[in-house]
């Protein structure tokens, strides 16, 4: 996997010569705007994924907030979301992620580090009823914030799942209640 880099050195990615293009599933004849019908069965206790397991909460919530990495409809690779570049140490377990600097929420302020890291604590945090989206990240430290458009996780032991795990949860807005204290919704 080593990309052309010198032994020992880090893997980046997307690799040279990749472009963004349309998702070959989506017709090109599709028009912005409408609206869209689920069924949906009971009605949820919350929109918020990370608090409510079901799918209807999970399609919203997929709707609503994006991920670090995408993966491609066709060929399953993964491709930049929120991060516009990534790369995987040569240990094989430190995932640097650079979030593409024109990502803004809907109020207009930039999508941080901070955002990231708010998220992934909030999921581990004991006190919140998160258990499924806990079990891929439990095998990660706390990520590091580089800057405000840079952090790095560092999983404890090698796996396959791991830049999957580390790019493919939804990154929410950081909120605190007021005491600096942070609240997952």
């Amino acid at each position: 996997m080593g990309h052309g880099g010198p032994a020992g050195a880090d893997d980046n990615f997307p690799l040279a010569g990749w472009r963004d293009s349309p998702n070959p599933l989506a017709s090109p004849h599709a028009v912005a705007g409408g609206e869209i019908n689920v069924y949906a069965g009971q009605y949820p206790k919350s929109f918020n994924y990370y608090l409510d397991n079901n799918s209807f909460s999970a399609d919203l919530f997929g709707a609503l907030y994006e991920t670090l990495l995408n993966m491609h409809p066709v060929t399953l690779q993964y491709e930049p979301g929120l991060a516009a570049r990534w790369s995987i140490g040569a240990d094989k377990r430190t995932f640097t992620f650079h979030l593409n600097p024109a990502a803004k929420w809907s109020d207009g302020r930039p999508v941080t580090a901070g955002d990231v890291k708010w998220t992934f604590d909030m999921i581990m945090s004991p006190t919140n009823m998160t258990g499924p989206h806990k079990v891929a990240l439990a095998a990660f430290e706390s990520p590091e914030i580089i800057d405000e458009h840079a952090i790095r996780f560092r999983a404890r032991e090698v796996h396959w799942r791991n830049l999957g795990a580390a790019g493919g949860f939804q990154v929410a807005y950081a909120r605190t209640n007021g005491n600096g204290l942070s609240k997952l919704f």
